[in-house]
This record gives C-alpha cells, sequence and structure tokens, in this order.
C-alpha cells in the first residue's frame, strides 16, 4: 500500500560488469553482483540484471540459495545448467526459465547472440489475491485497491 514510486534510470546511471573476454555484458539494476550495486534500492531482497552475450559466451552467475530466480531470453539462444544438476536446458527468445533454489547460481552459454533478464529474490511466503491490474493479500484489500481507483486516489495522468 505505498505510494507508487518512478524511477528513471539511464544506461549511464547502470553500473555494468564486463567479462574479460568482452563476451558478457551485465548491467546491474538492483541488488549487486560482484562489486557492483545497482542503483534501484528494493523493499525486499532482491537482485536485477539485464545480460547481453556473444555467441559461444559462458558466464556464471552466483545467487543466494535462499533466493528464487527466473531468466528471460528476450533474444537468441541460451542453455543454463545449475550448479546441482549436470543436465542443460535450452531456453530461446520469449521463454522464461525458473530456477531451483537448491544451488549456488546458474552457469549460461550462449547459443547465439542472446540477450536476458534475470531476477533473483528471497521469497515472501506471503498469500496473493489478484483481480485485473491489482494483486494484493487478499480479497478485502483488492476490494479497497477498486475502491481507490474509483475514488482517483491512485493519481491522474496527464498527457501531453
Amino acid at each position: 500500500m505505498d505510494a507508487p514510486v518512478y524511477l528513471p534510470l539511464t544506461k549511464d546511471d547502470t553500473p555494468t560488469l564486463i567479462s574479460e573476454d568482452q563476451a558478457t555484458t551485465i548491467q546491474v539494476i538492483a541488488g549487486s553482483l560482484a562489486e557492483l550495486k545497482g542503483p534501484i534500492v528494493p523493499q525486499s531482497p532482491i537482485n536485477m540484471f539485464t545480460i547481453k552475450m556473444k555467441a559461444g559466451a559462458t558466464y556464471f552467475i552466483p545467487f543466494e540459495s535462499t533466493h528464487q530466480a527466473f531468466i528471460y531470453v528476450l533474444n537468441g539462444l541460451v542453455s543454463l545448467s545449475e550448479s546441482s544438476n549436470t543436465n542443460n536446458a535450452l531456453i530461446k527468445a520469449n521463454y522464461m526459465a525458473i530456477l531451483h533454489r537448491d544451488g549456488d547460481g546458474i552457469n549460461i552459454i550462449a547459443l547465439e547472440d542472446s540477450l536476458m533478464l534475470m531476477g533473483t529474490g528471497e521469497p515472501l511466503n506471503e498469500p496473493v489475491a489478484s483481480h485485473g491490474p491489482f494483486v494484493m493479500n487478499n480479497q478485502t484489500e483488492i476490494m479497497e485497491a477498486f475502491r481507490d481507483y474509483h475514488m482517483g486516489k491512485m493519481g491522474v495522468l496527464i498527457e501531453d
């Protein structure tokens, strides 16, 4: 029920990690990777990255074993292998992989030039109720959100 916030973020404001072989570029949006910290400070422990890899590149991304993680492939084709699993999963553009919480990270191999969005975070373990654009913890909160929307409490869109 916090007030919405818009956080503009430019490429120049985003810390970027470049692999030694120059084949992998990772922008750290939120959380941290290696020594880099993202400029967006989340309300719960999460990491958010964009990952750009050239065909043939390999990179291991570590994350906490308590985190749930996903990788969404925007362009390209990648092979993923979790540290506790020797089987590789192929993920193509417009598909997402949800990773197990039983290892210490994920090894990504780009089979084509690829662009991905990766997020990790501590599960909130809260109930989820949704209706339309609203996601809350229960139906009462959903009804309150609809009421607030109809009363104009969610702001006004001013078009240029």
